[in-house]
């Protein structure tokens, strides 16, 4: 059996691998040895797994760069990636008593926007979904055990992210963050200094 394993000085390093087969004396049960160097039927080593994963958590390397270093397809970038996050939930449980809610332009299966809510004390991203349509987020924010206990939801003038803060979290005091305050201020200033 051939395993692709980590590179040894920027070359390819190719396992050659064979397993011993013992029979059992008493039962006559054939097995085989375990080796923990891949997993079954697993064409790449466990090393070169965790290495893949590693390199996906760097979000500045695209998958097809990730795929050309490790020596392996892009499917199976792909691959590790998905089994990788099959384990994380579908829906957050807790959020932090100070959120704030975000978008950025992709073209998902929802809309051209994907919704992103973050920790601000903690400056990390808490959850990205693919649509940032009222119904949806309210559908989301339903399985969310403690929204009492969020104090504070930041947010741009979007005006459905404020009529779901309003419905799902109704304890909570809405903050325009300000970077997008000062820049209406400053597009109705500019607006006013043209007229006159």
């Amino acid at each position: 059996m051939k395993i692709k394993y980590l590179k040894m000085a920027e070359r390819e390093c190719i396992l050659k691998v064979q397993k011993r087969r013992f029979i059992c004396n008493k039962c006559n049960k054939k097995f085989t040895e375990p080796m923990n160097i891949n997993s079954t039927k697993c064409t790449i080593s466990n090393d070169l797994k965790i290495k893949i994963r590693k390199d996906l958590l760097n979000y500045n390397l695209s998958m097809k760069y990730i795929a050309e270093s490790n020596g392996v397809t892009d499917m199976t970038v792909r691959r590790e990636l998905i089994e990788a996050t099959a384990s994380y939930p579908e829906h957050l449980k807790l959020l932090p008593s100070i959120i704030s809610f975000d978008e950025f332009k992709a073209d998902t299966k929802e809309g051209k926007y994907a919704f992103v809510i973050n920790d601000l004390l903690h400056k990390k991203t808490l959850d990205i979904l693919p649509s940032r349509r009222k119904d949806y987020l309210i559908q989301y924010f339903t399985f969310i055990e403690n929204r009492a206990a969020v104090q504070y939801v930041v947010s741009d003038m979007y005006e459905p992210y404020f009529q779901v803060q309003r419905i799902m979290f109704p304890k909570a005091k809405f903050v325009v963050d300000r970077f997008h305050y000062i820049r209406y201020i400053m597009e109705a200033l500019d607006g006013i200094r043209i007229k006159l």
